[in-house]
């Protein structure tokens, strides 16, 4: 990041996420991670804290504990939570200025899923320079629909429910636009095999992940 310090701590060893979840290991080492990070806010002295994600939301908030530092937590996904984490997250969100969500759906989950006050959450969306992309405007005599998804393969992603969406789709007008699947994960075998079982199979191009 050009112009911005950037500090890299080994915060979390190489565990599994069911491991990270369940808190089996995480929970021992949250202290030390909380250590590391307060050690840094004591030298840099932030105005600002801005996390992301459940677990830097939960550091953020007990490393800064005592400071005069406001904290902002951007709500990226409507994913539910292991109780405990839920809890601290919670008290992450309830600490903070603003919660950012990402979407309007983000935002009504986080208002009622963490039980905030609805001035707490504003939605601000994901920023994308549409005109990047007006040059590749073809005439509409031209034009063939596609589809495009860019997340990892994850349950969470919701890949199931497009695949499912494109299988009635098929059933109910015979046809379907072409659709780009941009990225990897462990569900890709899954995903796979359910694009044949709704025979929507030849309409997908799955890219693998990019780079750029």
């Amino acid at each position: 990041a050009a112009g911005v310090r950037v500090i890299e701590l080994q915060l979390v060893p190489n565990y599994s996420a069911a491991d990270k979840l369940r808190g089996l290991k995480l929970g021992w080492n949250l202290p030390r991670l909380v250590d590391q990070v307060r050690s840094q806010l004591t030298l840099v002295a932030p105005d600002i804290i801005h996390t992301h994600l459940w677990l830097s939301d939960i550091i953020g908030f007990l490393a800064a504990r005592g400071m005069p530092t406001k904290l902002f937590s951007t709500q990226h996904d409507t994913v539910p939570l292991p109780l405990i984490v839920k809890l601290f997250k919670k008290a992450a969100l309830r600490r903070a200025e603003k919660v950012v969500a990402i979407s309007e759906a983000v935002r009504a989950f986080t208002l009622s899923y963490f039980n905030l006050p609805d001035d707490k959450v504003v939605s601000i969306y994901n920023g994308i320079d549409v005109a990047r992309f007006a040059a590749a405007v073809k005439p509409d005599s031209e034009w063939q629909p596609t589809l495009g998804v860019i997340a990892r393969l994850e349950a969470v992603k919701g890949h199931q429910t497009l695949f499912e969406a494109l299988g009635k789709l098929k059933k109910s007008v015979g046809t379907l636009p072409k659709v780009k699947i941009i990225g990897s994960g462990s569900q890709e075998t899954v995903l796979r095999r359910l694009a044949e079982r709704l025979g929507i199979a030849n309409s997908l191009e799955c890219c693998g992940y990019q780079g750029d």
